[in-house]
C-alpha cells in the first residue's frame, strides 16, 4: 500500500516533467518559455454590485506551443457585503490555456480554464469552496527583452453559497525567461 501512495504523489510531478520536456522543443524557437507575473487590481462579486475591492494575483506561465501558454494563477479578492452576500475574501487558483495573437510591440490573448475557489467570510459562518470556470482577455506589452506590462480582464464562475460570479481587472509586471 505504501508504494501505491508514493506513486500517487509522484505521478503529478512526472506528468508535469513530461509536459515540460515535450514543450521545450516546441518553445525553443521562441524568446521565452516561462513567465512569472505579479498583479494588483480591482474586482468584486456581481451579486454585491461593488467592483472596487482590492485584488492581488500571481502568475506562472509555460509556453506549450506556438502562441499557446498553460497558465496557473493564484489570487485573492475582497468581497464586500450586500443584501445577498457577506463580507469576506475569495482565494482562488486557476489553470488556463491562453491563446495569443502577436502584434508589433504587444501580444493580446484569450484564456479559458478551470479553477478552485475558496470563500472565507469575515464572520466565519459562510465559508465555502467550489470548482469553477474562468474566462478572460489579456495584453502583454514588452517593456524590455525580459520584462513586460501585463493587463488582464477576467470573469469567474464558482457555485458558492454566497456568490457565483466575479469580475476582476488586473495590471502587473511579468518576467519572461
Amino acid at each position: 500500500m505504501s508504494s501505491l501512495r508514493r506513486s500517487r504523489r509522484v505521478l503529478p510531478f512526472a506528468l508535469a516533467l513530461v509536459a515540460l520536456l515535450c514543450s521545450a522543443g516546441q518553445a525553443a524557437a521562441q524568446d521565452s518559455m516561462f513567465t512569472l507575473g505579479l498583479y494588483a487590481g480591482l474586482g468584486g462579486a456581481a451579486e454585491a454590485d461593488a467592483f472596487g475591492e482590492a485584488s492581488i494575483q500571481g502568475l506562472f506561465s509555460l509556453n506549450i506551443a506556438q502562441r499557446t501558454d498553460f497558465e496557473v494563477r493564484v489570487g485573492q479578492l475582497g468581497v464586500s457585503a450586500s443584501d445577498e452576500t457577506v463580507e469576506g475574501d475569495l482565494t482562488y487558483v486557476t489553470f488556463t490555456t491562453d491563446y495569443r495573437l502577436p502584434a508589433d510591440f504587444y501580444e493580446s490573448g484569450l484564456f479559458l480554464g478551470l479553477g478552485f475557489y475558496d470563500f472565507s467570510s469575515d464572520s466565519g459562518f459562510a465559508d465555502d469552496d467550489a470548482l469553477g470556470l474562468t474566462l478572460g482577455v489579456l495584453g502583454d506589452f514588452r517593456l524590455v527583452e525580459q520584462w513586460s506590462l501585463l493587463v488582464e480582464l477576467s470573469g469567474h464562475y464558482a457555485d458558492l453559497d454566497q456568490t457565483q460570479f466575479f469580475l476582476m481587472a488586473h495590471v502587473g509586471v511579468g518576467f519572461h525567461f
